[in-house]
């Protein structure tokens, strides 16, 4: 991670520096996909061959430029989960859809000819619902903490923009309803660098 973003440094930092100006908007999205594969064995599910954690996101977004480093903004967008999950000793094959919402502020710096480099910081919350017969599952998740990123200039209205992971706190509370007491609770803090924390898309500045 710091040789990635020691290279990016080097090749944003040497080029002249090209400030985006105060006043203007972007707006834009950004995707983030991720697989794995999970094996479970557990008699009480009928369904217990190997599985894949599949994570899709997108996540369209709004943001103004207060200051030549700082700008702010809101995100609004879609979340898919299938993965299995444990519910207090009972494993269940779970597929749920939902939507976050999120605010943020983003630090901008190392801008050049190619690009710039950035860090969101902010908070991000995030509802899921879905089905697993004869279940249905419930899950929430907040996020409050920093994300890093990378700017590669196309045009000058223009830009591919790359997430690269989360340093913060996470809650999540995920509950199989029709089950006594499935209701389970995690929290974590620390710097999750997984696949489900890459996001790519395009930004439009105007």
């Amino acid at each position: 991670m710091k040789k990635l973003f020691l290279t990016l440094a080097l090749a944003l930092g040497v080029l002249t520096v090209n400030a985006q100006e105060v006043g203007q908007f972007w707006a834009g999205g950004s995707l983030g996909f991720s697989m794995k594969s999970i094996k479970i064995e557990n008699e009480a599910i009928t369904d217990t061959k190997s599985k894949s954690y599949t994570s899709f996101k997108f996540v369209p977004e709004i943001g103004y430029v207060i200051t030549e480093n700082l700008g702010v903004g809101v995100n609004l967008g879609y979340t898919h989960v299938e993965d299995v999950r444990n519910y207090n000793g009972i494993e269940a094959p779970t597929r749920e859809d939902g939507y976050l919402f999120g605010a943020f502020a983003r630090y901008t710096f190392l801008k050049g000819d190619l690009g710039s480099l950035f860090v969101d910081g902010g908070a991000t919350y995030s509802y899921l619902e879905g089905k697993r017969k004869p279940f249905k599952s419930e899950t929430t998740d907040l996020e409050i903490g920093f994300r890093p990123g990378v700017a590669v200039k196309l045009s000058n209205t223009l830009a591919l923009t790359g997430k690269l992971g989360f340093l913060g706190y996470k809650h999540e509370k995920s509950v199989l309803k029709g089950v006594k007491d499935s209701k389970v609770r995690d929290n974590s803090l620390g710097f999750d660098f997984d696949m489900s924390q890459f996001q790519f898309g395009l930004s439009f500045i105007f």
